[in-house]
């Protein structure tokens, strides 16, 4: 196999999806990082088959490997959406009522269980490889549809969490399904072209190197970002009914019962009300308001004292009005109406007079 940039780019990014799996498993046995360390080996496999195959069309000499090598792709798809559902669900569990969306990746293995059969009876192998070239044409077909439908259910899913989702656990799911979507799309022109006459002038032109280049580049990027951050995620410490719960919790507190009054109002205050365990309440406000506990009470001190100023209707000083909206701080409150409003308590107020 002749060796050029191109190959060495490939093979490369081989190495660093290997890298990133023995890091998964080393790291930590969690679920998650199994399924992440499954997904990544398809791709790998993936890779690693079509270097070999690219090495063998090029001469255009016939391998073993051409066929010995499955393809993993009907693996691929249930593996990237139970590993993105791992990332959110503490104690994640795959069920054995959902192995059933393994069992077409039986038909991966076709290949290389008919060649064995082959090469192992006397049989005439030229027409069996015919046969399995015409097999490897038309399997794509299904190969691809089962891979975009697992997608879709991963983007579906991963939309769903996103409300309760933590960070850094959220763009990390992100840019991985991202990343094998891309793969899927730039597949799709392959795929079209590949079942039609003349997809021999298509492999003859460019082969696949730019889906595989692109498979490359997402190694390359994945590896990126394990380096800078690592592959500790934290799971949602909470479902999304209990969300919901626990959002009516709050806002019956804080909003209806105006707890947002009491200028020594804190999360342990409001934990013992709502019975909101404080790590909770942190997590809610951090990653399903966006901001953290003081900005979100104080929003609603201020739109009071901001609608207590246009009124007019109150006959307190602007000190009177931030207490009564729950500043116990002059300071504070000038400070906080100036960075919510854009404007100063005095400025609303000449305004409406």
């Amino acid at each position: 196999m002749k060796i050029d940039l191109q190959i060495i780019f490939l093979l490369i990014g081989l190495f660093q999806g290997l890298m990133i799996i023995i890091a998964a498993l080393y790291q930590n046995r969690s679920k998650s990082n199994k399924l992440l360390a499954a997904a990544l080996s398809a791709l790998s496999i993936l890779l690693f088959n079509n270097i070999m195959f690219y090495g063998t069309y090029s001469t255009g000499s016939v391998s073993i490997l051409d066929f010995i090598i499955p393809e993993p792709l009907f693996l691929l798809g249930p593996l990237t959406y139970f590993y993105c559902k791992s990332l959110f669900e503490d104690g994640f569990k795959i069920r054995n009522s959902t192995y059933w969306h393994f069992l077409p990746s039986i038909l991966d293995l076709f290949s290389p269980i008919y060649v064995l059969v082959v090469f192992a009876l006397p049989l005439d192998q030229a027409n069996h490889y015919r046969f399995l070239n015409t097999f490897d044409d038309y399997i794509v077909i299904p190969q691809f549809t089962s891979l975009t439908i697992y997608l879709f259910h991963s983007w579906k899913y991963l939309m769903k969490v996103r409300p309760l989702a933590d960070s850094k656990t959220f763009k990390w799911a992100r840019d991985f399904i991202l990343g094998i979507s891309i793969i899927n799309l730039i597949w799709l022109p392959f795929l079209l072209l590949y079942i039609s006459p003349s997809h021999r002038l298509l492999l003859d032109t460019v082969y696949f190197h730019p889906i595989f280049y692109t498979l490359s580049a997402f190694f390359y990027f994945l590896s990126f970002r394990i380096l800078k951050g690592g592959l500790s995620f934290r799971p949602n410490p909470i479902t999304q009914s209990e969300l919901d719960i626990n959002l009516k919790r709050i806002q019956t507190a804080i909003v209806k019962n105006g707890m947002y009054r009491n200028p020594e109002l804190n999360l342990k205050q409001l934990s013992f009300y709502t019975d909101i365990p404080e790590k909770t309440l942190s997590f809610i406000f951090k990653h399903y308001h966006n901001k953290g506990f003081n900005q979100y009470i104080n929003e609603f001190r201020i739109q009071e004292a901001f609608n207590a100023l246009k009124d007019g209707s109150k006959n307190f000083s602007i000190e009177g009005i931030a207490l009564d909206a729950g500043f116990s701080s002059r300071a504070t409150f000038y400070r906080t109406f100036k960075q919510i409003t854009g404007k100063s308590p005095n400025e609303v107020l000449k305004k409406q007079n």
